[in-house]
């Protein structure tokens, strides 16, 4: 599950559509407030909403140990967009030791999975 949401986490969101999109949004929140809040609930909020309902359920069957299910979810798209998302929104050219989608996929799984394996989440303070 966490590989197909980061998997579409970057093919939707680096898409030069959503790209252009985004940054159309961007631009125009500053006169349209509005908009930048329905850009966010019809798209990250409802993503967001759905991973950290998802990773409530994985940790209710002691799969995991997420205290936190929001802000696991926020870390995990975090993780997965990065500067990976950043190059492509600024239309930098991608840099040669820059890592690939699917290595950025699989580390962010590997990290998430590590951070809350069942008996060693971080606790929330």
């Amino acid at each position: 599950m966490l590989e197909r949401v980061a998997g579409a986490a970057i093919r939707f969101g680096t898409e030069a559509e959503t790209l252009s999109i985004y940054r159309i949004v961007v631009g125009e929140t500053g006169r349209f407030p509005e908009l930048g809040r329905v850009f966010y609930e019809t798209g990250p909020r409802r993503v967001l909403s759905r991973l950290a309902e998802y990773l409530q359920e994985v940790s209710d069957k002691g799969l995991v140990d997420i205290p936190e299910p929001r802000l696991a979810a926020e870390q995990f798209v975090g993780m997965v967009r990065g500067a990976y998302y950043l190059r492509r929104l600024l239309r930098i050219e991608e840099e040669a030791e820059a890592p690939d989608a699917e290595r950025i996929i699989a580390s962010a799984v590997d990290v998430f999975l590590r951070a809350y394996r069942s008996g060693h989440s971080i606790a929330p303070s």
